[in-house]
């Protein structure tokens, strides 16, 4: 049995993919690059494409303990493979959350939550095999699923402003960190991403699509220096 597995699924890799996979491969964890045709459902980010593809991929990794789900282009590690390990439950899944409740920006009122990282973000996510499977079941069963609806808008408008428990968001950023809309509390410790609110060090962060990351990278690399 392997310890840890990143699936990073993406068209086409470009972005910071190159350099993410290094960082990867730095840490000593594996990773597998996910393609997936643009023509195919999974593009489209409708949840019951990504519990399809997920089983598909949990059956072909069957032999890993625990798994992240990554997106491809916009992310960057900064971490080791213990704390990762680490911060994967061993009992549920846990989910990235944001400043963003995208696509229903009308929601922002209605989710309730005792951080500003209250919404989800459908491009990070992890859990042991065993505990995703499950959650997907429970999903699927759940009288909120409709499987043609865009990851984010199912679990924001149909389970999170009802308060269902089935969304478990990283509501600290103690694995994820998404960088839309960040605060300010976001500082570096020697080279290592901070978010001072929570006092966690989060080594995955997501830029989400369009976010800048020059100036995240700068700062990082003066922390380095003292």
């Amino acid at each position: 049995m392997k310890d840890l597995l990143v699936i990073i699924s993406c068209t086409q890799e470009k972005g910071l993919l190159a350099e993410y996979k290094k960082q990867l491969t730095a840490a000593n964890i594996d990773y597998y690059i996910n393609h997936y045709d643009i023509q195919d459902n999974g593009c489209l980010g409708s949840i019951g494409s990504k519990f399809k593809g997920t089983r598909q991929l949990l059956d072909k990794f069957s032999n890993y303990e625990k798994i992240v789900f990554s997106d491809a282009w916009d992310v960057l590690f900064y971490g080791t493979k213990e704390q990762v390990k680490s911060l994967i439950p061993n009992d549920r899944v846990i989910m990235a959350a944001e400043r963003n409740c995208f696509p229903d920006q009308y929601l922002t009122n209605y989710i309730q939550g005792t951080t500003p990282w209250r919404y989800v973000n459908g491009g990070l996510w992890a859990g042991v095999p065993i505990h995703i499977l499950k959650w997907i079941e429970a999903n699927e069963k759940h009288e909120a699923y409709h499987p043609q609806l865009i990851d984010q808008q199912y679990f924001n408008q149909r389970l999170l402003q009802k308060r269902y428990d089935l969304v478990p968001i990283d509501y600290t950023t103690t694995l994820f960190y998404c960088m839309v809309f960040e605060g300010g509390e976001l500082n570096f410790e020697n080279g290592i991403p901070v978010n001072t609110m929570c006092e966690t060090r989060p080594p995955f962060i997501h830029f989400n699509g369009n976010t800048p990351h020059t100036n995240f990278k700068v700062r990082l690399e003066l922390s380095k220096k003292g």
